[in-house]
């Protein structure tokens, strides 16, 4: 018996020296006490650079340094942080920061993805139910920045469904009924594909002049999009596409007191090539503006105007129809183009096969 113990003893000690020598996990809980101090100033002083940054117009380098705090703070160490920790709240305003970038240098999916990226932290623990309500929140604002009214909706709606119990369900709540004020009519169609009896996930895009949003069709090729801030006399174009296949557009004009629009059936033919892509648009003039009538949408069209497509490789000239549309089918590639003397303000890119819409706009008409 005695011998037991003295053996039970041997492995005690043994094993307690076995752990002692272990190396240490690779993997940092987050700063030590004599770390975090400085730490903390060290975040703060690059999330205010990266600030300072983007109110000077300076993205670039303010995404840069965003994304250095994001890639700085651990992830493993924040879950266990409380809310209000310093830290914590940096990575939280980084990525909003960021998404802002995002939103103001044009790249929309981009701020949206980061917006996601924030509630799946959430569902993570490491944000709380308020962060991730605030980013549904900041996904309607960047959709309904940029004129998509009907996914600005769904975000916001989103919002009031997850995360109804916080503050920022009743704003997403406000911003659906600003949205809904503005609303002018619906526009109601069908598209089909030649050869297919399924019909479904086409694009149908709308553009008045400002914004451009899309929506997909049903299987049977049946359609119903809403539009907004088009006043009496402007024009509505609808663009319906689908990759393989060349697309077209349907030009309406917005009548006073109507709220139904009704667009011809439309067939849309497979591509001849599908090693090349298609371009497709109208040449246009916007109107907005006046105090005592407003106005808003497409003014007119520009008929048979001539248009100019170049690259590395040369350039391209052709007219715009009756009604101020055009397309052609381009080799993939990077492209610039003019209406005119007016040139687009981005370059084009032509994918393979894909349907890349550009709108040529001339000027703005503005009304006091």
């Amino acid at each position: 018996m005695k011998r037991d113990k003295i053996l039970r003893n041997i492995i005690r000690v043994f094993f307690l020296a076995f752990t002692l020598t272990l190396p240490l996990p690779a993997k940092s809980n987050g700063p030590n006490k004599s770390q975090g101090e400085s730490f903390s100033i060290n975040i703060k002083e690059k999330y205010h650079k990266a600030n300072h940054l983007y109110n000077r117009g300076e993205y670039t380098e303010a995404r840069k340094v965003c994304k250095e705090i994001i890639d700085q703070l651990d992830r493993d160490y924040m879950r266990e942080l409380p809310e209000k920790n310093t830290e914590k709240i940096i990575l939280k305003v980084a990525h909003f920061l960021l998404a802002n970038i995002e939103a103001e240098s044009g790249n929309t999916q981009e701020a949206i993805e980061i917006m996601e990226r924030v509630i799946n932290l959430y569902k993570d623990g490491i944000f709380s139910i308020e962060t991730a309500a605030e980013a549904q929140l900041k996904i309607g604002h960047i959709y309904r920045k940029v004129g998509d009214y009907p996914q600005a909706i769904k975000s916001f709606q989103k919002a009031i469904d997850q995360y109804g119990d916080t503050s920022y369900a009743k704003a997403s709540g406000d911003n659906i009924s600003e949205i809904n004020k503005r609303k002018v009519g619906d526009i109601y169609g069908k598209v089909l594909l030649e050869g297919r009896k399924d019909h479904g996930d086409i694009t149908i895009s709308v553009f008045n002049g400002f914004p451009l949003y899309s929506i997909q069709t049903k299987k049977d090729g049946l359609y119903s999009v809403p539009f907004y801030d088009s006043t009496e006399g402007t024009y509505i174009s609808v663009v319906a596409s689908k990759d393989g296949y060349i697309p077209q557009v349907t030009n309406i004009v917005v009548e006073e007191k109507k709220k139904t629009y009704n667009v011809p059936k439309v067939t849309l033919f497979p591509m001849e090539d599908p090693s090349m892509g298609f371009l497709i648009g109208v040449c246009y003039q916007p109107i907005r503006g006046g105090k005592i009538k407003p106005h808003y949408g497409i003014n007119e069209y520009k008929r048979n105007a001539e248009i100019k497509i170049s690259n590395s490789n040369g350039e391209l000239k052709f007219i715009s129809g009756e009604d101020g549309s055009f397309f052609i089918a381009l080799f993939p590639g990077t492209y610039s183009a003019w209406v005119d003397k007016y040139v687009g303000n981005a370059m084009i890119k032509i994918n393979k096969g894909k349907t890349t819409i550009y709108n040529l706009g001339w000027g703005v008409i503005k009304v006091d």
